[in-house]
């Protein structure tokens, strides 16, 4: 049962991969609409991977599962894929876009404001 629910969360780690892969490819060619979208599995992959490390990190378990922890869940993998999506950026075209940053700052307050309620 547990590995069922490793793989479950390793999946969920790539589909935040994939859609971090979405965003890089609408933000980096967004004049250019015949570029065509390689999917690049070891960003996928990797994120799996942090994916289970955030779940370990968690201490997330069947017995102790509340909606608390699937939000701080969320909250990480959302900030993570936001760290990734910057990260490639500044690596490929040496810029940092001021909206990525904007919208990591909000989700930072937010979770900020969350914690203090």
């Amino acid at each position: 049962m547990e590995l069922l629910i490793y793989v479950l969360i390793f999946i969920i780690g790539m589909i935040f991969g994939n859609f971090s892969q979405i965003a890089l490819y609408k933000i980096t060619y967004k004049k250019e609409n015949k570029k065509q979208l390689y999917i690049n599995w070891k960003m996928n992959i990797l994120m799996g991977i942090v994916s289970i490390g955030i779940f370990n990190s968690l201490n997330f378990s069947i017995k102790n599962i509340s909606f608390l922890t699937i939000i701080e869940y969320v909250y990480l993998m959302i900030f993570v894929s936001t760290l990734s999506i910057l990260a490639v950026i500044d690596k490929k075209n040496k810029k940092i876009y001021k909206p990525i940053v904007f919208t990591g700052c909000v989700i930072a307050g937010i979770y900020i404001i969350y914690l203090y309620i």
